[in-house]
């Protein structure tokens, strides 16, 4: 992870505060993991930024991706007016004045090549997870819950995304800067809390169980 980085710092944070067991990454230099056997790819892979310790022998491989929500300014809401839900994950989001306001998840071929390769690396029960740290606007409203978390004067919205399911299920977003992203139905099918992933039970009682949209 990097320090410098407020959505790696707010994820540390919020993971820490869930009790589950993690070990930070150091990323400030892309990393070599040998060739593995049978292959003569010995190139420098993107280093993640945590290694997450789960359960029944599955454990991930983590990359946070920071995404502001909405994107732009917001408009504030007029008295009385609907407030918009963290969505469109589970149930749709609620128009607002001025949108801006697709949850955005999108990565690019070099974080998938990464954690695949590390992934691969680690050997059988590793994953890997894309952290998705969504920093909330002060004008948008979501409700409590354990996958909303204040850090630093911010807000932050915490959803995960594991990579066999998202490769499953991405379009590509932009050739040109390659990148890839889910379409809206797949997106509510695959970014998910990540109490509901298969090999994590947090340590707290009744954390990250999600937000019951």
């Amino acid at each position: 992870m990097l320090e410098h980085n407020h959505y790696e710092r707010a994820a540390a944070a919020w993971l820490r505060s869930a009790g589950l067991a993690f070990v930070p990454v150091h990323e400030r230099q892309r990393a070599s993991l040998g060739a593995l056997e049978g292959s003569q790819d010995s190139s420098t892979v993107k280093s993640p930024d945590f290694l997450l310790l789960g359960s029944g022998g599955s454990s991930f491989v983590v990359d946070v991706k920071g995404r502001r929500h909405p994107s732009g300014t917001a408009t504030p809401r007029a008295p009385g007016e609907a407030t918009g839900n963290p969505g469109p994950w589970h149930q749709q989001g609620v128009a607002r004045k001025k949108s801006g306001g697709t949850w955005e998840c999108w990565v690019t071929l070099d974080d998938l090549d990464g954690l695949a390769r590390w992934s691969a690396r680690l050997g059988p029960g590793w994953q890997g997870l894309f952290l998705f740290a969504y920093w909330l606007d002060d004008s948008f409203h979501a409700p409590e819950g354990p996958d909303l978390f204040g850090f630093e004067g911010r807000r932050y919205l915490f959803r995960c995304a594991q990579l066999a399911e998202f490769r499953q299920a991405m379009r590509v977003r932009s050739r040109s800067w390659a990148t890839v992203d889910l379409p809206v139905r797949a997106a509510r099918r695959v970014v998910k809390p990540l109490g509901q992933v298969d090999g994590l039970r947090p340590v707290s009682a009744g954390c990250l169980q999600g937000v019951g949209w």
